[in-house]
């Protein structure tokens, strides 16, 4: 039972990931950690969220390579910076600010400043925004939705945005996982426990890149919108436990 319901959260994380890009980790890490240890949560995640590349191989000629040049300096230098200030940075005070951010931004068509915040945002240096996404998630894994947030802004087309926001993930967590490496993430029972749960994770690839494929561009905009709505509302009440605690 413990099993059956490990391999169900990794298939809906993933399978969710490869419909829209993003999503596998606000599912999986949360609901492993209640079977698992926390950081063998986190590095199982970690690791598949690096295969998903796969996607990005597949769709290769829709990655929008400009955007990854221009994010990707920002993204390393952040995300190397990020693993060693963790000790230095708090982490509720940044889901607040992250939650907030990415709250907004759902509901930035409320209001017109809201939505001239965004528009400005989106002309900054891809270096500093891809700096501040890369520390985030170096130091906690949580920079996802920045990247969203900004892709969003520049890219339309559904498939482009996926391959991507995919792509910029394989530089961000692969940096990630070889800063975090010394730190002995992956021992022989886990990596036993990876190669156990892959064909589960192939299969929630594969027939998530058949879902993203039929979704029409309107639908695909919809669910990531739903899913910003569930990472804002997360990271805010995991940041209030974290005060009131």
């Amino acid at each position: 039972m413990f099993t059956a319901f490990v391999l169900l959260i990794i298939f809906v994380a993933f399978f969710t990931q490869a419909i829209i890009g993003f999503g596998g980790g606000l599912i999986a890490i949360p609901l492993l950690s209640l079977f698992l240890l926390p950081t063998d949560a986190v590095t199982i995640v970690l690791i598949f969220q690096i295969c998903m590349v796969i996607l990005a191989i597949k769709d290769r000629y829709k990655i929008d390579f400009s955007v990854i040049k221009k994010i990707s300096i920002g993204t390393i230098v952040g995300c190397i910076l990020g693993v060693f200030l963790i000790d230095f940075l708090a982490p509720d005070t940044v889901r607040l600010a992250l939650g907030v951010f990415v709250l907004l931004y759902v509901l930035k068509d409320v209001s017109l400043k809201v939505t001239a915040l965004f528009n400005k945002i989106a002309t900054l240096p891809a270096i500093i925004l891809g700096g501040g996404a890369g520390a985030i998630q170096g130091a906690f894994g949580m920079g996802g939705p920045l990247y969203v947030v900004y892709f969003n802004q520049l890219i339309l087309d559904k498939t482009i945005l996926r391959s991507t926001l995919i792509a910029t993930f394989f530089v961000a967590n692969t940096v990630r996982l070889i800063v975090s490496f010394s730190s002995n993430m992956i021992s022989l029972d886990l990596l036993f426990d990876l190669v156990f749960y892959l064909p589960v994770f192939a299969v929630s690839l594969w027939l998530g890149n058949i879902m993203h494929t039929r979704l029409s561009q309107a639908f695909f905009r919809r669910l990531m919108q739903f899913m910003l709505i569930v990472s804002s509302l997360s990271l805010l009440v995991k940041a209030a436990l974290g005060f009131l605690s």
